[in-house]
């Protein structure tokens, strides 16, 4: 599940490294970059009200994310930076050891606290700061001390980003701590799939713990995005507890685009198998589904000579007739985008051929990244690829004109299964939730008009 936030406040206090005061949106410092960078409470400031919550009897991650950093003037370098968070002393700070973490005694407006301070990873900072604008999110791991109660109000928590020891930017919130949730009755994956894109925060090894908080959370399916042996352990074991395993190959299979489609094209079933070099083999028989994440675009003249070739051989332009980008568009629009989504949908025939190779059984799942729109000629088209997958999966269902649209798809391609909720934000950020009254409506309405 993803989302977006606003930030106010005079530059000035950004530079002295204050915190803001209001609500922060995602799409003010998503993809953003920031001199000094900034950190703030995922689940509190960012499109929230200012407070986070947990709940007593289990674990409780206090999600953060990190803003990408301004490169121009050169300043900073991905080693040396920290972030602290300031936590009510009734908190046990988890994985203090296996995450490098120091928890020492403190004060917060004149209250005993905890501060809980640990290193940023310098290779996420350079992949994710500086070289990327993605940002960095981190977590901090806790759950109320034995004897403790969650019976007082919100308290104050602060976090705080520095460089070389020097404050860069802090952010305030509030924590509340719930009583113990008992789960809801279970619902199959047979007949509704809920999970979050990309996956929860996750403790490894901690299986028991995490199932538990899914299953409080109502989430019945997990999506594994895998690249390396290094999590089979984590699909196996949730699946072992009857969660529905969506695998899903890191990088999605990027380097189609490389040869626009021609490796795909010519060796089929067998190019997937070469550039995923063990991985379905590894994860395959331990999930219950498999997932392309594939947003070619139709609309996108990439004029090789290979592809030329071919729409004249499909479409039958002769060889006398120029081919550019104006004559396409002039006189064989229609043509080419009939042309790229023929090539779109043997694409996906070969991955789910190859998946299926793998995994008889396997239930594929394709998903397409624009946000709330029906356009069939200008992104996949679902109606082509209906016969070859078990779902279709328009990612960024987002609001009551997401319901509309779903329901547009469902006409356009009446033999596709459907999916809605799998990303249920304004933006592309999968840990900046939307609110819960929000996240519930989605939820109901996509169950609703029939998305599985």
């Amino acid at each position: 599940m993803k989302q977006v936030l606003s930030a106010p406040g005079a530059i000035v206090l950004l530079i002295l490294g204050a915190s803001l005061s209001g609500r922060t949106l995602a799409l003010d410092v998503y993809k953003k970059r920031f001199s000094p960078p900034r950190v703030y409470f995922t689940h509190a400031s960012l499109n929230k009200g200012g407070i986070a919550s947990g709940i007593e009897g289990q674990d409780n991650v206090l999600a953060l994310y990190i803003t990408a950093i301004d490169r121009e003037a050169g300043q900073y370098s991905e080693e040396g930076f920290s972030v602290s968070v300031l936590l009510p002393p009734e908190m046990e700070i988890l994985d203090q050891e296996a995450n490098a973490i120091a928890v020492t005694d403190t004060t917060l407006d004149g209250q005993p606290y905890l501060r809980v301070t640990k290193p940023v990873p310098p290779l996420k900072v350079f992949q994710r700061c500086l070289r990327g604008p993605w940002g960095v999110d981190d977590a901090v791991w806790y759950r109320l001390r034995p004897g403790q109660t969650s019976t007082q109000g919100p308290r104050p928590i602060q976090a705080a980003l520095y460089y070389n020891g020097e404050l860069c930017f802090t952010d305030d919130a509030k924590l509340r701590i719930y009583p113990p949730l008992a789960p809801p009755p279970p619902v199959d994956p047979r007949h509704f799939r809920f999970w979050l894109h990309y996956g929860p925060h996750v403790r490894m090894g901690h299986w028991d713990e995490l199932a538990k908080q899914l299953r409080t959370a109502g989430i019945n399916a997990i999506q594994f995005t895998v690249a390396s042996p290094n999590r089979l352990d984590y699909v196996r074991e949730m699946r072992n507890r009857g969660f529905y395993t969506i695998i899903q190959r890191g990088a999605s299979y990027s380097a189609i685009h490389k040869d626009n489609l021609k490796g795909a094209l010519t060796s089929g079933p067998a190019w997937f198998a070469a550039q995923d070099k063990g991985t379905m083999e590894t994860y395959l028989p331990y999930g219950d589904a498999v997932l392309w994440d594939f947003e070619p675009t139709p609309t996108r003249l990439e004029l090789d000579e290979w592809t030329l070739n071919r729409f004249r051989q499909v479409t039958g332009v002769p060889d006398e007739t120029p081919l550019t980008e104006e004559t396409i568009k002039e006189h064989h629009f229609p043509a080419w985008i009939a042309f790229r989504q023929d090539s779109f949908a043997t694409c996906v025939r070969n991955w789910a051929e190859f998946c299926r190779s793998v995994k008889p059984d396997i239930e594929t799942i394709l998903t397409e990244g624009r946000a709330n729109m029906f356009d069939p000629p200008g992104q996949i088209d679902y109606a082509r690829v209906a016969d070859d997958v078990t779902f279709c999966d328009p990612m960024n269902y987002t609001g009551i004109d997401s319901v509309r649209v779903l329901q547009k798809w469902q006409e356009h391609a009446p033999k596709a299964s459907f999916t809605g909720c799998q990303n249920v934000a304004q933006g592309s950020h999968h840990n900046v939730f939307i609110s819960p009254k929000t996240i519930m409506l989605q939820i109901v309405s996509s169950a609703l008009v029939g998305s599985k």
